[in-house]
């Protein structure tokens, strides 16, 4: 009987070998994947009386394919002509749409018009909103840290062969204050803002886009 139980026990020792080394294999952490949104806008100004009308409607921007997806882009300013991507960070929409929704916000926040919406299809608008990103990234390195973003932005009746009565190129930055994504995403809403209250004075002071 003592032969037969230590026959069992030296069976058992592979076993308990291989649970043994089991216990102390590393716990590898994945990556987990990180989504931001921009803060609301701030317009310095809100229009008692709607400058632009009735019913004005915000396209989706235009972009090249990085601006069309999610993660967040930035610039190395050594190397300016080079884009990257973060990892596991992204925004909760590609900038082309992220940019529409801002400037709904913004434009209905400041009162700019009776109602203020995303421009779809088949929807009914007596002006029109559209236009391009051309940047908008966090430019780092050589003592910078800030976010980029650039938009030409048009403005006319929602017919597009009529001619827009505004065309123009908008630009504005903001220095990131942290090391956080958080703080860059609170910078890229300060530039919005800077560039969406420029373009509102410049349409404000067009009035309808019916009245030309």
């Amino acid at each position: 009987a003592a032969v037969t139980r230590a026959l069992r026990h030296a069976a058992l020792l592979p076993l308990l070998c291989v649970l043994a080394a089991c216990s102390f294999i590393p716990t590898i952490s994945v990556p987990q994947d990180h989504y931001y949104r921009l803060p609301d806008p701030t317009p310095p100004r809100v229009y008692a009386h709607p400058p632009l009308g009735g019913a004005l409607g915000v396209a989706a921007l235009r972009g090249i394919g990085l601006y069309q997806e999610q993660a967040i882009a930035f610039v190395d300013a050594r190397s300016p002509l080079e884009l990257h991507q973060y990892n596991y960070r992204f925004w909760v929409e590609p900038p082309t749409h992220l940019v529409q929704d801002y400037l709904v916000a913004y434009l209905a926040k400041a009162h700019a018009a009776s109602k203020v919406m995303r421009l779809r299809p088949g929807e009914g608008a007596a002006a029109s909103i559209s236009g391009d990103i051309e940047h908008f990234e966090r430019v780092t390195g050589n003592g910078r840290d800030e976010a980029v973003v650039t938009l030409t932005l048009e403005y006319g009746p929602p017919d597009q062969f009529r001619a827009r009565r505004l065309d123009k190129r908008y630009s504005a930055r903001a220095p990131i204050s942290g090391r956080s994504m958080e703080a860059v995403a609170q910078a890229f809403g300060a530039a919005l803002n800077q560039a969406a209250g420029r373009f509102l004075a410049d349409i404000a002071a067009l009035g309808p886009a019916a009245g030309h």
